[in-house]
């Protein structure tokens, strides 16, 4: 495959024009999940619920919301809700602003009111001010939610409580966020051929990115870099996933996140300082990617550097590349998140860079990219095939000026672990000299 044929020369003018043919093909299969995965979903739900005698659940969290209903909605803080009920159907509770996604989505039962704070009816007739919780709380009641256990995503505070009780006096509230995420935490097949195909997507980003600098870094900013691998990567993405502006067409497919950072800011795992450096011989390079395909991502990142490289700075780039593939070896069915970050941390140790770890080896990867459970050495959640997680035990050195952190997702199979992720992690792939 040619990498001009996925290049457009509009978008960004006078950067250099890819002139390779890639290693890697283009991803295919779905872009999303279909309709009939998430009524399943909501059926899985409902049969769980019976068996923790729970009349419904009210979902506020957005992740939740895409996971169980499909529709990819921002939820801000005008207050936007997804019931569902034991038996029945679900029903949306939105901001009048969504009602066209809502009326061509296959939830047919919803109700609105005009905006946040605190207003119902239409722009015509909006109607007076009302208490938007108590005014959800009356639309369950209205749809036989009377009595019984009644859950919610996320916890409720005191007045909330008090607010909904209002309405509902007969209905036990409870706080039941682990129920939502149990499900989203262990992925279906479905799900991982999204995550899958992101990391393919990834392969062919990265692979343009390492060759964009080894072959026109000298005098290119790093900001600008990470402009021409987005504008690269989201030509790539869209080349394969069609969109034309209809709702719900390539919906959550894109890149999450795009960036390449030169120098000492590698040297801090959330840097706050702006990546505004020219590339240059003895920089640590960091590309950071997040391809996501129907809100399923891939974390891929990968630890570069520019020749000349100290003998330290190797050294730490050894321990760290050996480690994120111990991360991968060790997640297999049956341990804990604490022990795969345990024994991770302790290679540290014995290599004797124990100094340069400043975080956990991993966290969950969901829709909102950071998802439970965590590698690290306080979760006891054990590993089961199906889920994802992050793949990146950064060390760190700020007073020598570099850091390296490779990114992967770990998917936990029935016996092992695979990492979709397939540019190498080696210093033919990742040193660059000039």
């Amino acid at each position: 495959m040619s990498s001009k044929q996925l290049w457009n020369p509009e978008t960004l003018r006078g950067y250099p024009e890819p002139d390779y043919t890639s290693q890697y093909p283009v991803p295919g299969g779905p872009d999303r999940l279909p309709v009939e995965w998430h009524r399943e979903r909501v059926r899985a739900l409902q049969e769980r619920m019976r068996s923790e005698d729970i009349g419904g659940i009210v979902i506020n969290d957005g992740p939740n919301v895409i996971y169980f209903s499909g529709l990819f909605v921002s939820v801000t803080e005008r207050p936007f809700y997804l019931y569902i009920p034991t038996e029945g159907e679900p029903t949306f509770f939105s901001p009048y602003l969504d009602v066209d996604l809502l009326r061509t989505w296959w939830v047919d039962d919803y109700e609105t009111y005009f905006d946040y704070p605190e207003a119902e009816g239409t722009l015509e007739d909006p109607g007076d001010t009302v208490d938007l919780l108590a005014w959800m709380a009356r639309g369950l009641a209205e749809r036989g939610m009377t009595s019984g256990r009644l859950a919610f995503d996320k916890p409720l505070g005191r007045d909330q409580i008090r607010r909904i009780g209002e309405v509902l006096p007969g209905v036990e509230l409870v706080d039941a966020p682990e129920i939502p995420l149990s499900f989203r935490m262990v992925k279906t097949p479905e799900e991982l051929d999204l995550v899958r195909q992101a990391a393919g997507f990834g392969d062919l980003i990265m692979e343009y990115a390492v060759w964009l600098i080894r072959e026109h870094g000298p005098g290119l900013w790093d900001h600008d870099a990470g402009r021409m691998i987005r504008a690269y990567g989201e030509d790539l993405i869209f080349s394969r996933v069609a969109v034309d502006g209809t709702p719900h067409v390539g919906s959550g497919s894109g890149l999450r996140f795009c960036s390449a950072r030169a120098g000492r800011v590698n040297a801090y795992p959330h840097p706050n300082q702006p990546y505004r450096k020219k590339l240059e011989p003895g920089d640590a390079v960091q590309v950071a990617l997040v391809p996501s395909i129907g809100g399923h991502t891939a974390e891929y990142y990968r630890a570069l550097h520019i020749g000349p490289m100290s003998d330290h700075a190797r050294r730490l780039w050894e321990a760290h590349t050996e480690v994120t593939h111990l991360q991968a070896e060790l997640s297999v069915p049956g341990v804990t998140c604490g022990e795969v970050a345990r024994k991770c941390l302790l290679r540290y140790r014995e290599l004797g860079v124990e100094q340069y770890a400043y975080h956990r080896p991993a966290h969950g990867q969901g829709m909102e990219g950071h998802q439970a459970p965590y590698i690290s050495p306080g979760d006891t959640t054990v590993l089961q095939p199906g889920m994802c997680f992050s793949n990146e035990p950064g060390l760190y050195d700020a007073e020598n000026g570099v850091g390296y952190n490779h990114g992967n997702v770990v998917i936990v199979g029935t016996e092992g672990a695979e990492v979709p992720n397939a540019y190498p992690m080696t210093p033919e792939s990742c040193f660059i000299n000039w």
